[in-house]
């Protein structure tokens, strides 16, 4: 990753403009975990869910967040939902 605090300073700006965004909060999510930042990862991921609770991506890596936190039956919650949301998703089979 190149420079990730610049990244997450634009994420927090195209939060400013449109703070409703799965999107934007997905994409945030994963690179707060990224950087280690576990908690702040959660809320971005609870924001996109909140934003589209369809949005299969964000289900999918809540699921793995939720694994690698040791909650794996809440994790396989968040598969299948994202199977729900997707039946195609290939990361998520």
């Amino acid at each position: 990753m190149g420079r990730p605090y610049d990244a997450e300073k634009q994420y927090e700006l195209a939060l400013a403009a449109n703070p409703n965004d799965a999107d934007i909060h997905y994409n945030y999510g994963l690179l707060l975990f990224e950087l280690g930042l576990p908690e702040k990862a959660k809320e971005q991921y609870k924001f996109a869910l909140a934003a589209d609770p369809k949005h299969s991506a964000t289900h999918y890596s809540y699921g793995l967040f939720l694994s690698e936190m040791g909650l794996p039956e809440r994790a396989e919650k968040h598969y299948k939902f994202a199977l729900e949301a997707d039946p195609r998703h290939l990361a998520t089979h």
